[in-house]
């Protein structure tokens, strides 16, 4: 992500303000001590066993509707994101979210969303998200699915996995945040596909905020470039076996019945209100929208 080129520009500022002083970057997260390189997942505890040849997601029923958002930057610069804020804000954990995306092929960043402050940034312990980070950088056209938190983009499968993204195809996923432990599951319904990362601490700030389609440092470049729908959050971590229930049938579970925060399965641009009842309700951003997916 920008988050190189964000860390080399603070120390460049701060030598030049402290008589040529500097200070080092945060450790990033870890589970044994040792910083890992960008783009390389610390090593977890062992997780659920892979499940036996997992089918494919289903695709979308008849009628559905989503939020089909911009590629970066080919629409003058609007705004085009939704944001969770204030007592309709998700706590930033215990959570789990699961969502269905069909990302679209785009040059540089993704966003899906961040739980992050809303606004400028500090590359630590305030922010994490879970998308497409692209190979190469800014310009690159080819991405890996990643979690993105302290100034780092783990892209690396504890399984060996090829988390390289697929474009034009349906993905369910599903992030699981507790005791500072992020698991991205990328393609449910197989379970092997994982990546999880060890943080060595979240903690959200002042004017945090939960934002999807963009990121709220960089708009109008981290686009969702895709469709969205199927969105659920819930206040808890679930099982692996809940989220697969709750994956194929929202509210299906006990716990999930019992956590859900906000859900929304057919999104559409005049309507992400909360349909759990809980009365969550997200807002635009600004009068800019994504187009309308139906199928």
């Amino acid at each position: 992500m920008w988050q190189a080129r964000f860390r080399v520009l603070v120390v460049a500022l701060l030598a030049s303000s402290c008589g040529g002083g500097s200070d080092s970057p945060p450790e990033p997260p870890t589970s044994s001590g040792t910083a890992p390189e960008p783009g390389v997942s610390p090593t977890p505890s062992p997780g659920p066993a892979p499940s036996p040849a997992p089918t494919p997601p289903a695709p979308p029923p008849s009628g559905a509707t989503g939020l089909d958002f911009p590629s970066n930057q080919p629409v003058a610069y609007s705004d085009i994101r939704f944001t969770f804020t204030g007592a309709n804000l998700l706590p930033m954990q215990p959570a789990t979210y699961i969502w269905n995306v069909m990302p679209r092929q785009q040059a540089g960043f993704y966003t899906t969303f961040f739980h992050a402050p809303d606004g400028a940034l500090s590359g630590g312990g305030d922010y994490y998200g879970a998308h497409p980070y692209p190979n190469g950088g800014s310009s690159g056209n080819t991405h890996k699915w990643e979690i993105s938190t302290w100034g780092y983009d783990y892209v690396t499968d504890v399984n060996g996995n090829s988390t390289e993204v697929q474009y034009g195809r349906w993905h369910t996923q599903a992030l699981v945040v507790a005791n500072n432990v992020l698991t991205f599951y990328y393609d449910l319904p197989n379970t092997s596909k994982r990546i999880v990362v060890n943080h060595p601490g979240l903690n959200p700030r002042s004017g945090q905020a939960l934002t999807f389609g963009d990121a709220p440092w960089n708009l109008h470049s981290e686009r969702l470039s895709g469709v969205l729908r199927g969105i659920r959050l819930y206040s808890t971590s679930l099982s692996i076996n809940d989220i697969l229930a709750e994956a194929n049938a929202p509210l299906s579970t006990s716990a999930g019945a019992a956590a859900i925060w906000y859900m929304n399965m057919n999104p559409t641009p005049s309507d992400i209100s909360d349909k759990s009842s809980r009365g969550h309700h997200p807002a635009w951003a600004s009068s800019a929208r994504p187009a309308l997916w139906t199928q």
